[in-house]
């Protein structure tokens, strides 16, 4: 997994600034098998993040952590 943020200007998009990957400590299935859950220490609100799973990847922003 990696994160990184972009640089608000009046032009769309911008160069990744301070992107740096997070380790994942640990991966947990739900006995149902329909929850993933992640074990991430260093895991903060991010404008970007980019998680890999096998030939999958999903792309999303973390707003809040609960």
């Amino acid at each position: 997994m990696k994160v990184w943020s972009l640089k608000r200007t009046k032009n769309y998009g911008s160069k990744h600034h301070d992107e740096h990957e997070l380790t994942i400590r640990s991966v947990k299935l739900s006995e149902d098998k329909k929850t993933i859950t992640l074990d991430i220490p260093d895991l903060a609100p991010t404008w970007c993040y980019e998680l890999k799973i096998g030939d999958r990847v999903l792309h999303g922003t973390i707003h809040e952590l609960k």
